[in-house]
């Protein structure tokens, strides 16, 4: 349907930079289009199909710096923006391009588009800056229509999509910086291209309508951080908040899938131990497929405080994928109970899945874990304790070992016992390890000696792959319990993956690498999958 505004401005030929859309309705095309040199009147039309602009793309592409491509933009983008495009475009051919770009010159520009793919269409994004000259990433789509959104903020820039569905899926995104002039201003252009890319492009590029808003709303105004239950000066910890945390620094990041495939079957919410009237949760991915496989248990961050057990399940989600029965796990966080009630729920957890083998389709003979900051830290300690029976707990299950064969502790610590990790807790702010164990080192220096993983290293313990960020996280003494391991016969390993913040696992590419990883050590210390 189109709104008031619209019928006015098709009347007046004329799309104030303010406007909200565009739908292609006039015969003649707004003055606020502008093309890069004089772009010829066969490439483009408003009338071959009623209520569209028709792009057919030529030879030419964006980096060209002689003949005009296909090609129409906007100028004069206020700092941040947001514009959507409804593009029905179906390519032929592999050469065969059509989207939303954003443009300096020839040698700086961003391209977000359609083009044809091996086993259908896909999204890319491409990146034009200077002599570098690549494509970001792709994403596969389905036929059809499909709107394509740019959003732009101060210092990134991100794309997303959408496909007769509820919402925007963001696929990735920039830095702004590679767009600036020569004096540090953002002077782009915000247009529509087609492009053969070298070749005649046969398949047109039809663009229903233009949206554009001067004013987007901040995509974090809902974003809850903070808890009157957390104590003074903690936030929640969730995928979101780390989101914002680093996206200035790092805009190229995007969310893993998390729709369960049909080939796995979901178990939500679980109940794997109870304590009293407390129930402890776990949500279960299996794969439907019939055989006993490994299973690992998976454990959230979040300084012991806060997070949730479901912000685990798209890596839960990719190692099912992979043929493992993986385990998201709830642990009670130091708000509600003291440590080592956290060591008792994981031991309980695995229990619970030895004693379940047999309806799960687990082999009890192969059960890892794997967790992340606080969550690392405790499957560190799962690990390391194998067998002893005074971190057991009394979450059920008692005739079953919680023995785990492998442990992979991303960005955890393995002391608390440190003196740099003590000096740090006195200055504070944040007092991490005293709110977990309830106690500072010098009221208490045995417990925070319990609550360290390496204390408890012995040749029953499991083999450990620390897989840290890249960030400065001092006094974690990681290598030491590697290396503690190795002298007893046990495989360790630390493997950096460069160039990554604290919260790396919960976001693609390095998303993609911690599955790698993980896949990899187990196979390694528990053996094949199938």
């Amino acid at each position: 349907m189109k709104t008031l505004f619209t019928l006015i401005a098709s009347l007046m030929i004329v799309l104030p930079v303010s406007a909200q859309r565009d739908d292609f309705d006039s015969p003649v095309l707004s003055p606020s289009w502008q093309t890069v040199r004089n772009l010829g009147a066969s490439r483009w039309s408003l009338t071959e199909r009623a209520g569209f602009l028709r792009l057919k793309g030529s030879t030419v592409t964006l980096d060209d710096t002689e003949v005009p491509p296909v090609y129409f933009e906007r100028k004069s983008l206020p700092k941040d923006f947001e514009a959507t495009v409804s593009l029905d475009f179906e390519p032929g051919k592999p050469n065969e391009t059509a989207g939303l770009a954003l443009r300096l010159n020839e040698r700086q520009h961003y391209e977000f588009g359609v083009r044809k793919s091996v086993s259908g269409r896909e999204l890319f994004i491409r990146l034009v800056t200077g002599s570098n000259r690549g494509i970001l990433r792709t994403y596969p789509i389905r036929t059809g229509p499909v709107a394509l959104r740019i959003r732009g903020f101060a210092k990134y820039v991100r794309f997303s999509f959408s496909q007769n569905e509820a919402g925007f899926r963001e696929i990735g995104g920039a830095e702004t910086k590679f767009l600036e002039d020569p004096n540090g201003l953002l002077n782009v252009g915000l247009g529509i291209f087609a492009s053969g890319n070298g070749i005649e492009s046969t398949s047109p590029a039809d663009f229903d309508w233009f949206g554009f808003d001067p004013n987007p709303r901040d995509p974090y105004a809902d974003l809850v951080v903070t808890d009157p239950s957390l104590p003074k000066g903690y936030t929640i910890f969730s995928v979101p908040a780390a989101e914002k945390g680093l996206i200035q620094k790092y805009p190229f990041v995007y969310l893993p899938e998390s729709v369960v495939p049909v080939s796995i079957e979901h178990r939500t919410a679980v109940v794997y131990a109870r304590y009293g009237d407390r129930e402890m949760h776990a949500d279960v991915f299996r794969p439907k497929a019939k055989g006993k496989r490994p299973a690992l248990i998976i454990v959230h961050g979040g300084a012991w405080i806060t997070g949730h057990y479901t912000m685990e399940n798209p890596l839960a989600i990719a190692l099912a994928k992979l043929g493992y029965v993986a385990v998201t796990v709830e642990y009670r966080l130091a708000n509600e109970k003291k440590y080592p009630a956290q060591i008792h729920d994981l031991k309980a957890a695995v229990r619970w899945l030895r004693a379940n083998a047999k309806s799960l389709g687990i082999d009890p003979e192969r059960i890892g874990a794997a967790g992340a900051s606080a969550g690392g830290h405790l499957v560190a300690l799962l690990g390391a304790t194998n067998e002893m029976k005074e971190f057991e707990g009394e979450g059920g299950n008692a005739g079953f070992s919680s023995r785990v064969q492998s442990v992979i502790d991303i960005d955890g610590t393995a002391t608390f016992v440190d003196p740099g990790n003590i000096e740090k807790e006195i200055k504070g702010p944040w007092d991490t390890n005293t709110k977990l164990t309830g106690f500072t080192y010098a009221e208490n220096p045995e417990i925070w000696k319990n609550a360290s993983p390496i204390t408890h290293v012995n040749v029953k313990s499991a083999p450990t792959l620390f897989l840290n960020s890249s960030s400065n996280r001092p006094f974690q003494q990681r290598e030491e319990m590697a290396a503690k391991l190795n002298a007893l016969g046990i495989a360790s390993e630390i493997v950096v993956v460069p160039d990554t913040p604290h919260p790396f696992w919960l976001f693609r590419p390095w998303f993609d690498t911690t599955v790698g990883e993980i896949d990899r050590f187990f196979r390694k210390t528990m053996g094949n999958r199938k």
